[in-house]
């Protein structure tokens, strides 16, 4: 009698085991559902990663293009490039050809193959877009003289290269390196050098740095480090830090180079009037100016307030206007090497000399060096410079990037002259320079090193031997750090902001829109 009921709990019972069955499988589809999407979402993460990663990596190879064009060497300004294409910095031309308005260094590019167009250059399956900006934020709110309210000028010699890549599969990233003026040691030469002798390189920026080898011998001494790019080699007493000791020396040999800016007489001279210095020009008998002109035809040679023109192309006109005589101190000989001579009482100033130069031991201010007195020049010499015995010299000029301005020579700078401890000042040659004797130099020291020829049948200091400048004897040279800078890679990021959109125009991009902010 109690069957039925038995078998009807049975059937209860299956019914509800298949209910909890189903519900099992539905939970377990759904957790695999769950698992395959987490899956999928992180595969998919993985090759966004991996494509932003090749985008970055493009973006990179851009950077690395842009420094080859920008570094090549130091430019006297870096409007060069910001200003060509259409004048507009940010706008992924700056690099799409060569740099504007400036004679172009040895060597450098000039094929469209070399260059980074605004439509952006193929690199392997991807492409890269490089604009150079100016830091205008910074330089509308920056102390004078780096004042500027001009987003396509440069004035403190700080721009950001930014680069955008594109992988094969529309993936981007964006990379932002910023380049600016660091400061330079206190010798720095292009080429080998020999430090022989006794020479002291003192100051917080008291080193010397050849971009060639560097021999050391005898007993010299800096208060920072001796560098070199091709290796050093030491013989002798070698002695370094503030008390010039063996156990102080910091030698730094295969150190990376650094770029020399090239300073070319009369375009600084033409940077001091911009700056605000008076600037007279002595010209000597037959000695052809910038401009192709020969203006002066007499022995005494000639005098003038203002500069020549520009050289042919650069639609710069002469502003000269004749002095009525040869300014006080200044002779002119225009045999053998056609020489601008300083003696005595020499009156202050800037000049920029159509002729070789030379200090002798008495310049100075009333009565003369012997008198004890001073007298500001800043000498800018198309020829050589040649200064020797105890002058009475402090500069005159002071240019941005450039500092205090002793003596640019557009060729051979031989120096052998004591100067006031007081002041620092630049000492620079296009050519070689030789440092001899027991002077006293307070600045910067710098040779280009370019070929060794003489100007006006003059050429004072030859390579040795060995292909070497040569500092030699007992000098002192002292120098704080502030003088010529040169540019060099600052700061670098990946830039992870929000992407402004890209620019298509007529089916070419020729903005890849940037996530870096304003500059």
């Amino acid at each position: 009698m109690n069957m039925p009921r038995i078998v009807v709990a049975a059937r209860s019972e299956r019914g509800v085991s298949m209910v909890f069955t189903l519900l099992s499988l539905a939970m377990v589809t759904v957790l695999g559902l769950g698992l395959t999407s987490v899956a999928m979402s992180t595969v998919a993460q993985a090759v966004a990663e991996s494509e932003t990663t090749e985008a970055l990596a493009i973006a990179d190879a851009g950077i690395e293009h842009g420094k080859q064009l920008v570094l090549w060497q130091d430019w006297q300004s870096l409007n060069v490039f910001l200003q060509r294409g259409n004048a507009t910095g940010c706008n992924y031309d700056e690099l799409s050809g060569t740099p504007i308005n400036i004679p172009l260094p040895a060597g450098y590019p000039t094929a469209a193959a070399n260059f980074i167009p605004a439509t952006g250059r193929a690199f392997g399956q991807g492409r890269y877009y490089v604009e150079l900006c100016d830091n205008h934020s910074r330089e509308q709110v920056a102390p004078a003289p780096n004042t500027d309210n001009d987003p396509n000028t440069d004035v403190d010699k700080v721009i950001y290269m930014r680069s955008v890549g594109f992988g094969p599969r529309g993936s981007r990233a964006a990379v932002e390196l910023t380049l600016g003026a660091t400061a330079m040691p206190a010798v720095v030469v292009e080429g080998n050098l020999e430090v022989k002798g006794n020479p002291t390189v003192t100051g917080p920026a008291g080193s010397i740095h050849a971009n060639g080898t560097l021999e050391l011998s005898g007993n010299p001494c800096t208060h920072v480090y001796y560098a070199s790019v091709d290796g050093t080699t030491e013989s002798g007493n070698v002695q370094g830090g503030t008390g010039c000791t063996a156990a102080d020396v910091d030698a730094r040999p295969f150190s990376p180079r650094i770029n020399i800016p090239k300073l070319d007489p009369y375009t600084v001279a033409r940077q001091a009037q911009a700056a605000g210095v008076a600037v007279k020009t002595l010209i000597g008998k037959n000695v052809v100016a910038p401009d192709g002109v020969v203006y002066c035809t007499i022995n005494a040679g000639c005098a003038y307030n203002g500069l020549p023109g520009g050289p042919a192309g650069s639609g710069i006109a002469s502003t000269l206007v004749a002095l009525g005589t040869i300014p006080t101190g200044w002779s002119h000989q225009p045999n053998p090497h056609r020489d601008w001579i300083t003696m005595g009482e020499t009156a202050p100033g800037t000049y920029f000399i159509v002729g070789n130069a030379e200090v002798t031991a008495n310049t100075g201010g009333p009565g003369g060096a012997a008198a004890g007195t001073t007298a500001a020049l800043s000498l800018l010499s198309m020829g050589s410079i040649t200064a020797n015995g105890n002058p009475g010299v402090v500069p005159h000029a002071t240019v941005p990037f450039i500092g205090p301005i002793l003596m640019i020579a557009g060729y051979d700078l031989d120096l052998g002259a004591d100067f006031d401890a007081a002041y620092e000042g630049l000492f620079y040659a296009r050519h070689q320079l030789d440092i001899k004797g027991n002077p006293t130099l307070n600045g910067q020291v710098i040779a280009l090193n370019e070929a060794d020829t003489p100007f006006e049948g003059h050429n004072p200091i030859r390579l040795n031997n060995n292909g070497a400048m040569e500092i030699n004897g007992n000098p002192t040279i002292n120098y704080s750090g502030n003088g010529l800078q040169t540019v060099k890679a600052l700061t670098w990021r990946e830039c992870r902001g929000n992407w402004t959109a890209p620019v298509i125009a007529g089916g070419v991009m020729t903005d890849p829109g940037n996530s870096c902010g304003a500059p």
